[in-house]
């Protein structure tokens, strides 16, 4: 990041702090939910800025980190709050149909860690730091994530630790990926 003042606003912007209203149980469901799906939108609009950067040739390898940081922990307050909302659920004529529903957005929320995963092990856009962030992040939420990936998904990603291996220096990286195989194997 160059502009300083850019960096501390894009950093504000990717804290965690932010999604304290969706996890906070004393607010209304649908209102913490709302949050988080405008939360997600804004994140989709940062991150198709930075990836036409991307596409210019810019170097936006931190601010990638820092985007897909916060994606993640977004993508698990989604998880939470879906499997908050499913005992809600009425057990009507169109219940099997609302399942599907969120069972595809639970598919698509998946996506967002298979990806990071990928991104971290393949994407020669990161430096070491930022794949040490990115994989503190990704073990952070993978006991969440376990929950919603499919055994081939899980497979797929026990595969792409070859390659990850490969391209990792810091003890604590190895601490992150032996986080993130215990959850997918468990």
């Amino acid at each position: 990041m160059k502009d300083d003042e850019g960096a501390e606003v894009l950093q504000r912007f990717c804290s965690i702090e932010n999604l304290s209203y969706g996890r906070n149980k004393t607010l209304p469901l649908t209102s913490r939910m709302q949050d988080a799906m405008q939360m997600q939108s804004a994140v989709s609009t940062l991150g198709k800025i930075y990836a036409s950067k991307a596409v210019k040739g810019e170097k936006i390898g931190d601010e990638s980190a820092l985007l897909l940081g916060i994606l993640l922990d977004l993508a698990t307050l989604q998880i939470e709050l879906v499997d908050e909302f499913i005992p809600s659920i009425k057990r009507d004529a169109d219940y099997d149909f609302r399942m599907k529903g969120l069972k595809k957005m639970r598919t698509g929320l998946a996506t967002v860690f298979v990806s990071a995963y990928s991104a971290v092990a393949e994407d020669p856009l990161f430096t070491d730091k930022n794949r040490s962030d990115i994989l503190a992040k990704i073990a952070l939420n993978s006991e969440r994530f376990a929950t919603v990936l499919d055994q081939d998904v899980k497979s797929e990603m026990l595969l792409k630790h070859k390659k990850l291996n490969e391209k990792i220096n810091d003890p604590k990286d190895t601490t992150a990926i032996t986080t993130i195989l215990a959850a997918l194997k468990g």
